[in-house]
């Protein structure tokens, strides 16, 4: 958010590349931390 700084995108997971919503520290697919 340009107004905020909160960071809006999607999160790839680099184990199976699966997008997931902002602000997630696991991977919905595969359980993978996200950094």
């Amino acid at each position: 958010c340009p107004e905020c700084g909160v960071n809006l995108t999607e999160r790839q997971c680099p184990q199976c590349k699966a997008q997931n919503p902002p602000r997630t520290k696991f991977c919905s697919n595969c359980g993978t931390a996200l950094e």
